[in-house]
């Protein structure tokens, strides 16, 4: 009877320690969005500006050392003289 207190005491930790950790990792929201037409440029805290961007989609990222600036990639034309 004992043992099976212990145990069931043990997975109550285990769970409210997962619980706790998914809670966490949502809050800091290390997922990121990048809708139809635009693109991420990844800057990172350590190395600055990597050549490679996101495309659209979800991607997951560090967010205390990495940040993503979305950018429209639609062309835009300028019409002079009119």
């Amino acid at each position: 009877m004992e043992k099976d207190l212990k145990i069931e005491q043990g997975l109550i930790i285990k769970g409210a320690l997962v619980i706790l950790i998914l809670v966490l990792l949502f809050m800091i929201n290390p997922f990121i969005v990048i809708g139809a037409g635009e693109a991420g440029v990844v800057i990172s805290k350590i190395s600055g500006v990597k050549k490679e961007f996101l495309g659209e989609g979800l991607h997951f990222v560090i967010p205390v050392i990495v940040f993503i600036q979305i950018y429209i990639r639609a062309v835009h034309t300028i019409l002079r003289g009119l």
